[in-house]
């Protein structure tokens, strides 16, 4: 669980930094492309994404750099690669497992708050062999040992990325 944690961390922290130099505006009113949510009442779209395909699943995350001192991001693992509602699950270390996470990052002292999923669903409306689209929600709670931070609800998720 912690290797978890530290990895999803470093991933973060990576999109976080590499969206900081790409950022640019448009008026185009090109489909919805790239990953938005709501968390704790306050709408977010990503300003980096990520997938990476294992076997018949897909891992989809989504960075938004708040400042140049604070991330988050959203992380849904072992998602198939076909059309359908799915369960999102606590992780176990199981393979092929849906989880997802939540992750809060202080980009001055590189810690952060990591949240994975207790439940949730995502939905997969659509997918090709070069697109993957829907939307997701979920319940996160942080992990760590001692922690007395209230859960995050993810909601209003929704995800159309190339592949």
């Amino acid at each position: 669980m912690m290797h978890s944690l530290r990895s999803l961390r470093a991933l973060v922290l990576a999109l976080a930094i590499s969206s900081l130099a790409g950022c640019s505006s448009s008026t185009s009113t090109a489909p919805f492309t790239g990953m938005a949510w709501t968390v704790d009442g306050s709408n977010v779209t990503a300003t980096s994404t990520r997938r990476e395909i294992t076997g018949n699943t897909v891992e989809i995350v989504g960075a938004f750099t708040t400042s140049r001192t604070r991330s988050t991001g959203v992380d849904i693992k072992g998602l198939p690669l076909a059309v359908g509602t799915y369960r999102i699950i606590a992780p176990t270390g199981a393979a092929n497992e849906l989880f997802a996470a939540y992750v809060d990052v202080d980009l001055n002292s590189t810690s952060s708050n990591g949240y994975f999923s207790t439940s949730g669903t995502v939905t997969v409306s659509s997918v090709s062999s070069s697109n993957i689209s829907g939307t997701f929600s979920y319940v996160a709670e942080d992990r760590s040992s001692g922690s007395t931070a209230p859960p995050k609800a993810i909601t209003n998720g929704r995800f159309n990325m190339a592949l």
